[in-house]
């Protein structure tokens, strides 16, 4: 259906694939412009997504470069939509972990700099 609509193949860029786990800060230097260049944020949420704060700083970064709520498709993976509703409904930023804390406190610092404050983000 999309080939028919759009006149092309469907692209993906899929983050785990395209950023090299073992070089992440350099990697990341180019997430704006992969994530500028999506029409849609597809999410595939397990039960742990909303706690590892490089996740949430995709769809922080999708959001800063004009991303909308209305382009994010988020997908349950391994929980019930219950489960996922609840998960977002109680999610907090500064509730989220990094391998490296100081990771965690200097991403916290720029979600809370965009949005002027975690909690704001976490109404988003």
């Amino acid at each position: 259906e999309f080939e028919r609509r759009e006149g092309r193949k469907p692209k993906v860029w899929l983050d785990k694939a395209c950023i090299n786990q073992q070089k992440i800060s350099e990697s990341l230097a180019g997430l704006p412009i992969y994530l500028s260049g999506c029409q849609e944020l597809v999410v595939l949420m397990g039960e742990t997504y909303l706690t590892r704060l490089w996740c949430i700083m995709e769809i922080f970064t999708f959001f800063r470069m004009g991303g909308s709520l209305d382009r994010v498709v988020v997908i349950p993976v391994a929980q019930t939509h219950q489960q996922m509703d609840y998960n977002i409904e109680t999610f907090r930023a500064e509730n989220c972990k990094c391998f490296l804390e100081e990771d965690r406190q200097r991403l916290l610092a720029v979600v809370e700099t965009g949005f002027g404050n975690l909690r704001r983000f976490g109404y988003v």
